[in-house]
């Protein structure tokens, strides 16, 4: 499965990509900002299985890259999990509101983080027509 995690914390990153490679499911690509994650998803299209993203980060936050991946052609449907340490319901209806598919508030746990990845991708795997 191949993701792209999107945080501007770079140790989040960081210990995102060992403990989700460690698993030996994932490839991981990082990006440490908004505008940097939509770059990378501009240029190149649909070859995420699914995204990982934090709502709070300097001049464009996770909505605002969540939008952008809704709007990229490919990734209407893509699994967008918001990992973020933002657990107010205002922040979850406003990541909804803009796709988001799953909300994961921090510190999470890395089991959990990987069956919330697992079944997002499943759920848009089962909805795909063949």
């Amino acid at each position: 499965m191949k993701i792209l995690a999107i945080d501007d914390d770079l140790m989040i990153l960081e210990l995102l990509k060992e403990a989700m490679v460690a698993h030996g499911e994932f490839e991981v690509e990082t990006a440490s900002s908004g505008k940097m994650a939509i770059e990378i998803i501009r240029e190149s299209g649909a070859v995420y299985d699914c995204f990982l993203l934090d709502i709070q980060m300097p001049e464009t936050d996770g909505i605002e890259v969540c939008k952008a991946i809704r709007a990229t052609p490919g990734c209407e449907r893509t699994p967008v999990i918001m990992a973020t340490a933002m657990s107010q319901t205002a922040y979850m209806e406003r990541a909804y509101a803009a796709g988001a598919t799953d909300y994961l508030i921090k510190p999470f746990d890395f089991i959990e983080l990987n069956t919330r990845l697992n079944a997002a991708v499943r759920t848009v795997q089962s909805d795909s027509p063949t």
